[in-house]
């Protein structure tokens, strides 16, 4: 029989936060201390498991952030969680680097380096801004106890820090609070290297709510710093845009895609080259040629260069970001195996030339390997050269190249996104799996191509997907209908108070880069007997959720033969047994919002939705999405409250969509 805790319950501690902010350090000297009252002591990755272990248990982890809201809401009978959490001053964190990451801050506002275990390096952890939001989140659990700690305060301070941690960890009710109150917490900037004062002044003008979590983690409130710093350092505020470069075969299919990647940076109105060539030989032969094209624009133009593949389009100007980059060359490494060579940032220097000769050279010797291969040989050969003299390399986060329909665990937008045309030469019309992947690329260029105003093109030698449906042009792509008349559209069912059912029984007018989303969610949901999909669409979630979750999918027209078909929007409400129940982009389409949450709150304990407020729309037409109401993330929240729903969760997805949860406060 396993003993408990003084006050009768078994307690977990778990050490989290920034691996940079004296972490390790507290654990050891906490451990030392609270083994003296039968405490386990354990440097693991926190999973559900261990909760059950006892009677007392203080574990190491810095990600349990993002897992230790979950744990906590499962709410394990006669479990006391708790948690700490070690912050570091923001604008330290921008400039901190780690033994392993050489000359590259660790911390972004949007995502952070991580080293994996066969010590390759990505720019794929969230960064600082979606950390603070996590912690903001985490204390609004009521079953979770949770104290900050300021790593200033663990060096200037350490006994008296170590005794606030050790109450906190043993007292049966615990006081939660930040930091000590006699230790006062100061930013000089006077010491900063010139390319860490400029660092710090960018990723705060690219996301001022940064400040938001240096008040919220004790480090003050007062802004005037950020003048003052970019004031010393006026070259932090260049945005002057580069050049984006690219090249195609000529008299091939990547013609169409080239027309596409244009028409994206005319609408952006960015400098760009994409060259024609001659077609030599194979699809290998034509890659290879990559970084001896870099090479000729390196040499011929002057500035900044960002190299990007031609089956991509740009969503947004990538050049206030990576105006942020002060090396050689940047590279993108997401995909947690190998460099990436579809986005590439090519800096003016001479040893970003000598970069592409050393690119050059390692083909010259690996004549069968791909350009991607030899670009990911020498990155990792200079990556260990820790000299001053050494070519510079940064990595690229994964916003700047996305694969569209790849989810990623960070959720700060979409610049440029790679949309696969290798699927159209490698499609087997006997394999279902090559078909989905061709079908879902052809799916998301009719999106693309809609929005752009790009002509379809009949391409040679296509392998043949899913055919395309028949009927009226307003069932088929609504995105495809000029803005004026979708405006009309969605106002005449507003004034009739119905569902444009018709655009939902049509494939095509479903976004492939919802499942992404849907992934996220999928996450939150955690583990469940039963979750009601409601919206299911083309039921993403299904995919991600834990294989032992049934899952029950609704929609206003049937999906499948399990389909629940409902319209939320004539008062129709599935009554099924469920512990969550979730609606993805969904409540954009809902005319009486009020009335859906009065409805979920009845049947459901949990409520997972995504939503646009409208205080993130940045000018956008509603409308022309078919949205019938403009809801600001307040009104929402304000709005779930007034039927008995309440937020203990809220998390943004992009740069647009937030994901809420909310608590049934009555019987479900």
């Amino acid at each position: 029989m396993q003993s408990s805790s003084a006050d009768g319950t078994r307690r977990h501690v778990v050490i989290c936060g920034f691996r940079e902010a004296g972490i390790d350090h507290l654990y050891d000297l906490l451990a030392e201390q609270l083994e003296v009252n039968n405490f386990q002591t354990v440097r693991r990755p926190l999973k559900r498991p261990d909760l059950d272990n006892g009677p007392l248990v203080l574990t190491l982890d810095p990600d349990a952030l993002f897992v230790i809201g979950k744990l906590a809401r499962l709410a394990i009978n006669d479990l006391d969680l708790r948690a700490v959490i070690v912050v570091r001053d923001p604008r330290t964190l921008l400039t901190t680097k780690a033994d392993w990451s050489r000359r590259n801050a660790v911390y972004g506002f949007d995502n952070a380096l991580h080293r994996m275990e066969n010590d390759f390096v990505s720019l794929g952890h969230p960064g600082l801004v979606y950390c603070w939001d996590i912690i903001r989140n985490l204390r609004k659990i009521e079953s979770l106890n949770l104290l900050v700690v300021r790593y200033e305060d663990l060096v200037f301070d350490t006994d008296a820090t170590i005794d606030m941690v050790k109450s906190f960890s043993l007292h049966a009710n615990p006081t939660q609070h930040v930091g000590l109150p006699n230790v006062n917490v100061t930013f000089d900037h006077r010491p900063l290297s010139a390319l860490d004062a400029r660092r710090i002044v960018r990723q705060f003008r690219l996301a001022p709510s940064l400040h938001k979590m240096c008040s919220g983690t004790g480090y003050g409130s007062d802004r005037r710093w950020l003048d003052e710093l970019a004031a010393a350092f006026p070259e932090a505020l260049d945005e002057t845009p580069g050049i984006i470069v690219g090249y195609y075969s000529a008299g091939t299919r990547y013609e169409q895609e080239a027309r596409r990647l244009r028409a994206s940076l005319a609408k952006l109105d960015l400098a760009a080259e994409i060259l024609p060539i001659s077609a030599e030989g194979d699809w290998l032969e034509n890659v290879r040629r990559k970084p001896s094209l870099l090479k000729s624009f390196r040499q011929r133009l002057r500035g900044p260069l960002l190299y990007v593949d031609v089956d991509a389009v740009v969503h947004a100007n990538p050049w206030p970001y990576l105006r942020g980059y002060e090396g050689d060359i940047a590279v993108a490494s997401h995909h947690r195996r190998n460099i990436i060579s579809g986005t590439l940032l090519l800096n003016d220097t001479e040893k970003a030339m000598a970069f592409l000769d050393q690119w050059i050279a390692d083909q010259d010797r690996n004549p069968t390997a791909w350009d991607q291969h030899s670009l990911h040989n020498v990155v990792e050969a200079n990556r260990a050269d820790i000299s001053l003299s050494a070519i510079r390399i940064e990595y690229l986060p994964p916003e700047m190249c996305r694969v569209f329909d790849r989810a990623y665990p960070t959720r700060t937008g979409n610049i440029i996104e790679h949309l696969q045309a290798s699927r159209e030469m490698r499609a087997n019309v006997d394999d279902p799996a090559s078909m989905t992947l061709l079908g879902r690329r052809r799916q998301r260029i009719r999106e693309i191509d809609a929005d752009l105003n790009v002509e379809p093109a009949a391409l040679p030698n296509q392998a043949s997907a899913e055919p395309e449906p028949e009927g009226p042009e307003e069932t088929l792509h609504f995105r495809r209908l000029d803005p004026a008349k979708r405006r009309q559209r969605t106002e005449a069912l507003q004034a009739a108070g119905a569902s444009d059912v018709a655009r939902w029984r049509v494939l095509d007018n479903f976004s492939s880069d919802w499942s992404s989303r849907a992934a996220v969610v999928a996450s939150l949901v955690g583990p469940v007997r039963r979750v009601v999909d409601i919206g299911c669409g083309q039921m993403d979630l299904e995919r991600w959720l834990d294989p032992a979750a049934a899952y029950i999918p609704c929609d206003i027209v049937a999906r499948d033969a399990r389909t629940i078909v409902c319209d939320l929007n004539a008062g129709d409400c599935p009554d099924v047994e469920a512990d969550v129940a979730t609606l993805l982009g969904v409540l954009e389409y809902i005319h009486v919002p009020e009335q859906v949450f009065a409805a979920l709150r009845q049947r459901w304990p949990r409520i997972i939705l995504t939503y646009n407020p409208a205080d993130r729309d940045q000018d956008r037409d509603r409308a022309t999405h078919g949205w019938f109401n403009a809801l600001t993330s307040a009104e929402l929240v304000n709005l779930a409250a007034s039927t008995g729903l309440r937020l203990i969760g809220q998390v943004p997805f992009d740069a647009r969509q937030t994901i809420y949860e909310f608590s049934s406060t009555g019987d479900a």
